[in-house]
């Protein structure tokens, strides 16, 4: 009889605890769907994310994929400041949109078609907004990973590194049993058994997760992305149909995963049943047995799992797409059948302020050359010019009023990085960028370089700016920026001059920063030493020398 009431009271235990966990479980979970839910609501098309992805991690799934001879390479996508774009612009719901979305930034497609496409989509789930956020609150009940996992997805799981532990994780899979067997047979020897059992638990599962180098909580989160593949096969977007049937066919032939992953629960309270799901884990070896069992199949449908990925990334990045042309005040590129045409209204920079200085300006069948003083707007202009190209031949929309251009690869010499590690002057690094401009192209290259060659010597520097642009305009759309005012002499046949101006009054440099037509004929960089207290020897004697070097090149500035 006593025997009897000691078994009810310890399943009752039992019993009372996991009843305990599935109802807080469900609190929680309801909880969590409401603040997703009301945060969907509250930033789809305003607010871009407000979580900062790690870069190595945003940035993998472009270093992952296949690339053919046009993308945007690092130093391009160093030059147009890509990831501080990226960071103020991402409306992604989850690590797979957002390295989805990068992706698209750093891969242009030059074809009308697809991006009418693009476009269409975009403006579909701009004007159904209540099905869109739907979809978005399915993804971001995935939201953003703390790890990595498209290193088990393209490099799957070497099975035979955890070979070792199988058995040992079996055996302590009957923890349970061995307790109440223990408890039932002798009371006292119950304490020191879960003590040990335990202690067994805790360090193979230590061991495994240290094999494993955190692979265990990938297939959580992979788990994560399964579950929410099977919900979204509830929502219906028509202008999404093709990727959704797409999902559903997935989503049946990778059935197996799912059903073994299963959906682990992650509630990251810190609470005490966060302590109590973990012995349990530990006792039942739950979580070692599932990684098991389902790295073989992980293994077997790799492709399968790479088409997931990328589809629901896809889908993700064509709702981030549609919340920032909501949030913004970007427009969509029109693309012209010329081979070389670009046009503009009201072209802005994204990072700059509202108050920053629009520009207006048609460059069809012309190269720029762009002098001008030191920070009246020369490299800003360039930045501009690089960056909306990128995105008219990326995502198809720019912060202007109205942008018509021609399909151009892009590539740019901005901001040039010398290495001490790898033994490169900068004038070495800037002759390896330029270098690239010339390779040959299939598809016109719209160039941007700012102050050619400056690391070297004035005579040489001049001499091999002028051929260079010279040989680079003969088939692509070139823009550069340089200090050397003779340069707009020498390639007058081949470039239109422009310059921006400042103006200096009462020891003071003011910029308007607006693009004017011809050459420069203004300086300030004595008046700028000047100001800042120079002594009058320096400036008197530099200005004397500066207006004798402009006499015999017979070009006139004003002081």
């Amino acid at each position: 009889m006593v025997f009897e009431k000691q078994k009810i009271t310890l399943f009752l235990l039992v019993g009372a605890m996991i009843l305990f966990i599935v109802t807080y479980s469900c609190i929680l979970n309801r909880k969590n769907l409401k603040y997703i839910k009301h945060k969907v609501d509250r930033d789809f098309g305003k607010n871009p994310s407000d979580i900062k992805i790690d870069k190595k991690i945003l940035k993998k799934l472009f270093e992952n994929t296949v690339k053919g001879k046009y993308f945007l390479d690092d130093i391009s996508a160093n030059d147009i400041n890509l990831d501080l774009v990226f960071e103020k612009y991402n409306h992604a719901n989850t690590t797979v949109g957002a390295q989805y979305l990068y992706m698209m930034l750093r891969m242009p497609i030059f074809n009308k078609e697809y991006h009418d496409k693009l476009k269409d989509v975009i403006l579909k789930l701009s004007e159904d907004i209540d099905a869109a956020k739907k979809l978005s609150v399915e993804f971001a009940k995935i939201g953003y990973f703390k790890r990595d996992v498209l290193d088990i997805i393209y490099d799957g799981i070497d099975y035979e590194r955890y070979k070792k532990y199988k058995i040992p994780v079996y055996i302590l899979t009957f923890s349970l049993v061995f307790l109440a067997v223990i408890y039932f047979v002798s009371k006292s020897f119950f304490g020191y058994s879960v003590i040990i059992l335990l202690a067994c638990g805790i360090y193979v599962s230590l061991k495994m997760e240290k094999a494993t180098e955190g692979r265990i909580l990938d297939f959580a989160t992979l788990a994560d992305i399964l579950q929410i593949s099977k919900e979204i096969e509830k929502i219906h977007i028509s202008i999404l149909k093709e990727d959704m049937e797409k999902v559903n066919k997935l989503n049946k032939d990778l059935s197996g995963i799912r059903r073994r992953t299963g959906q682990l629960s992650r509630f990251g309270t810190g609470s005490d049943v966060d302590f109590i799901i973990k012995i349990l884990d530990v006792l039942v070896m739950y979580t070692p047995r599932k990684f098991f069992k389902t790295a073989e199949l992980i293994n077997e449908n790799s492709e399968k799992l790479k088409d997931l990925y990328l589809v629901l990334g896809k889908m993700d990045a064509y709702l981030s797409l549609s919340s920032l042309y909501l949030s913004s005040d970007f427009t969509f590129a029109e693309y012209s059948t010329q081979k070389n045409e670009l046009i503009f209204e009201k072209l802005n920079h994204p990072l700059l302020d509202e108050n920053q200085v629009s520009v207006d300006a048609d460059f069809t069948d012309i190269n720029a050359l762009i002098t001008g003083s030191n920070y009246s707007g020369k490299s800003t202009f360039l930045r501009k010019i690089a960056l909306a190209t990128n995105l008219a031949m990326t995502i198809g929309f720019v912060p202007a009023k109205k942008y018509r251009t021609s399909f151009y690869f892009l590539q740019t010499s901005i901001d040039i990085k010398d290495s001490i590690e790898e033994s490169i002057s900068y004038f070495l690094a800037e002759t390896l960028t330029i270098k690239r401009m010339i390779e040959k192209s299939d598809i016109k290259k719209l160039l941007v370089l700012d102050e050619i060659f400056r690391g070297t010597n004035t005579i040489d520097r001049i001499s091999a700016a002028c051929n260079t642009l010279k040989y680079l305009s003969k088939e692509n759309k070139v823009f550069a920026a340089t200090h050397d005012i003779e340069l707009t002499e020498l390639l007058k046949e081949e470039f239109k001059n422009y310059h921006f101006e400042e103006e200096i009054k009462d020891k003071d440099i003011t910029f308007d920063y607006k693009l004017k037509d011809g050459p420069s004929k203004t300086r300030n960089a004595i008046e700028i030493l000047n100001i800042k207290g120079y002594p009058e020897e320096i400036i008197v004697g530099a200005k004397k020398m500066a207006e004798e070097i402009s006499r015999n090149k017979q070009i006139k500035y004003k002081f």
